[in-house]
């Protein structure tokens, strides 16, 4: 596991905490699937928050 990941489960609200994503090369997020694949996530183009949810 991560380390971010590990922090995340120590604290009280985080003991869900899970890896749903990955950066690849190139700054490209991608977005694990139930089905197992992967999903490409686009650059947010009107609101740029981080995408933390």
């Amino acid at each position: 596991m991560p380390k971010a990941s590990s922090r995340w489960r120590n604290h009280p609200q985080g003991a869900q905490a899970a890896r749903i994503g990955t950066l690849v090369s190139g700054g490209c997020v991608t977005l694990a699937t139930t089905l197992g694949g992967q999903r490409f996530i686009g650059e947010l183009s009107e609101d740029p928050l981080p995408r933390i949810c």
